[in-house]
């Protein structure tokens, strides 16, 4: 009877631990051939929606994990990871005090996680990034909590690198619906199929970043990009 109760407890604790850390996990999905692209027609610049020839940049998963004191960010695409200075990779993963940032562009990538609000001050300013054929991994440590808030990813590949206004590029957001320039009713909020509908850089979109504010996301950035700079 004793081994019996015994068993029933080490199944008990089982059970809670496979729960637990599977509510430590998620994975968004994004469909293929959703990519944006930003184009001159006779009417002026405006998007095409729904391009299917660019899969080196058309993401079809992003997700992380928790196990343990690391977190795991992973970004998939329906092609290969490219290593170009004119394509670049980036993901984002927000708990309730906690965000965490990768990016992968021209074979290199770099990311930080910084707590926020009342838990601010901590910092994972080098986190193992690492690109293999399809996939994008960025390893963090753990810095705060972990509850899932916001999880997302964008993919760009520029004619003129950072040029969004007036050159061509193309871009694919995951989820889809946290396009800028996304609508509910599938459309882009700025022009389809030769730019019939063009309403400028900004778009017409409800779309947009979720998750903490912006100004703290640019600030995470721009410390990153400070600390990758000066290792180099």
């Amino acid at each position: 009877m004793k081994i019996w109760r015994t068993s029933i407890l080490f199944l008990g604790v089982a059970v809670l631990l496979i729960s637990s850390y599977t509510a430590l996990a998620d994975t968004q999905t994004d469909g293929s051939n959703d990519v944006f692209h930003w184009n001159y027609y006779d009417t002026g610049w405006a998007w095409d929606y729904n391009v299917g020839d660019k899969p080196n940049i058309d993401i079809s998963e992003i997700s992380y994990s928790v196990d343990g004191n690391e977190l795991t960010l992973t970004l998939k695409v329906d092609g290969e990871i490219a290593s170009s200075d004119k394509i670049g990779y980036w993901a984002y993963y927000n708990s309730t005090d906690t965000a965490y940032w990768m990016s992968w562009m021209n074979g290199e990538g770099m990311g930080m996680a910084i707590t926020i609000g009342d838990a601010g001050g901590a910092m994972d300013l080098d986190p193992v990034i690492t690109a293999s054929g399809d996939t994008i991994t960025g390893v963090f440590d753990v810095i705060g909590s972990t509850d899932n808030v916001g999880l997302w990813g964008w993919a760009a590949e520029y004619t003129e690198s950072g040029d969004q206004t007036t050159a061509e590029w193309w871009a694919d957001w995951a989820p889809h619906t946290y396009a800028p320039w996304y609508t509910p009713d599938g459309g882009n909020g700025g022009g389809t199929n030769g730019g019939t509908n063009n309403t400028g850089t900004n778009g017409t979109g409800t779309g947009g970043t979720p998750g903490f504010e912006i100004l703290t996301l640019l600030a995470a950035v721009a410390v990153a990009f400070i600390f990758f700079k000066r290792r180099k």
